[in-house]
């Protein structure tokens, strides 16, 4: 890009930004002026309570000039006319009225009237945000295999289980796209089922089309070795009932079991997490019996992997966003490498229906300070 380029972009926004608010700028300027000095009941707009009022008017693309026009002259009827002006404020509605003719003559906006402020509002709103409709294709619901739930209390890790464990790291890379997600440093300590994984039927030809049925991160298992399982919702009710059962034939040996393989909710959890809390149980009476709230979620890294991958953009401690930045801090594999951690965020955002959320929140602080540290390198090797 040239200085040339950079400069028209400038003016482009800058232009395009001056109509935006220039029509309300005008409103407000005339508000004053047919008020300054007058009644106070006049400074106060009728209240709006009828929907008809809100949403009844079209809208149409008008000229910012002739909404201006409409403005002045709704206000100045309102309270009197021209004629009852303030001598100070004729020469500003006249400043307002060559203002916006210099400004706005040749624009125009989405705008349905300027005479009522939630409609104003619309306006602006319509002009600054895009909405976009997804069309997600119809597919089928794929049906769970059971399996020996009990088998849990008798395995070490989860790669033992009677079933196919995938870690989260082999779950991103066979059915989440784009491919470079997989080259996110996701905690090799996490797996998931196979019936958490496969929700959806059909072949892998078009990865990105399960990027829409991801499930959401329900329940979570913790291991006597620290390893986590995620698993589906009927999982974990399978899960529940088998600890229920351990209870009610021996409440030592359910105490025992209970301790070393968790079932926790991860709504309780990430709370937990965050407060230092007790509160990531149901079983409360288990938690009184010398629980240790640091081997909730085994360390920090697994639980910025985790809430990551359900899509969190924000991180309560100051270790856990170190964890998220070593989680999405990625060496370059040459020059044409194009991996880039604000990328990978804002796409698990989108998948998780989040996007919204990205923008002034910890992880774009984060992703930002990532490419800062990405350019710091560049300069020093130069």
């Amino acid at each position: 890009f040239t200085a040339t380029n950079v400069l028209s972009w400038v003016m482009k926004n800058t232009v395009e930004m001056n109509v935006l608010g220039l029509s309300n700028w005008a409103d407000q300027g005339y508000f004053y002026a047919s008020t300054y000095l007058k009644s106070p009941s006049l400074c106060i707009s009728d209240e709006i309570l009828e929907l008809v009022d809100f949403y009844g008017k079209s809208f149409n693309k008008c000229a910012v000039s002739d909404i201006a026009k409409n403005s002045r002259h709704f206000h100045l009827k309102r309270t009197g006319g021209k004629a009852k002006l303030h001598t100070e404020m004729k020469s500003i509605v006249t400043a307002i009225k060559d203002r916006v003719a210099r400004y706005g003559d040749d624009f125009s906006v989405v705008a349905s009237g300027c005479d009522e402020e939630c409609e104003r509002e619309l306006e602006m709103e319509i002009e600054r945000e895009e909405e976009k409709e997804i069309e997600i294709p119809s597919m089928d619901p794929v049906l769970e295999k059971p399996w020996n739930f009990k088998s849990i209390f008798s395995c070490k890790s989860p790669k033992e289980l009677p079933t196919r464990v995938i870690s989260l790291k082999g779950f991103v890379q066979e059915y989440v796209k784009p491919l470079s997600m997989a080259r996110v440093k996701w905690q090799p300590k996490i797996y998931c089922t196979e019936n958490f994984a496969r929700t959806v039927k059909g072949g892998l030809s078009d990865l990105s089309c399960f990027n829409n049925y991801l499930r959401v991160v329900d329940a979570v298992v913790t291991f006597p070795c620290d390893d986590i399982l995620l698993v589906s919702e009927y999982e974990s009710n399978g899960l529940l009932k088998q600890i229920w059962n351990l209870k009610i034939d021996d409440s030592c040996h359910f105490s025992r079991c209970f301790v070393k393989y968790r079932l926790q909710n991860f709504s309780f959890l990430r709370p937990a997490m965050d407060n230092r809390s007790s509160q990531a149980l149901l079983e409360c009476k288990v938690q009184s019996r010398g629980y240790d709230l640091k081997k909730i979620a085994s360390d920090e890294l697994s639980m910025a992997s985790l809430q990551f991958f359900s899509g969190d953009a924000s991180y309560a401690t100051a270790e856990r966003k170190e964890a998220l930045k070593s989680i999405l801090r990625v060496a370059k594999q040459g020059e044409d490498d194009d991996y880039c951690p604000k990328t990978q965020a804002e796409e698990m955002l989108e998948m998780r229906g989040n996007g919204n959320m990205f923008s002034y929140s910890d992880l774009e602080k984060l992703c930002v300070e990532l490419l800062c540290e990405t350019d710091e390198s560049l300069l020093g090797s130069c």
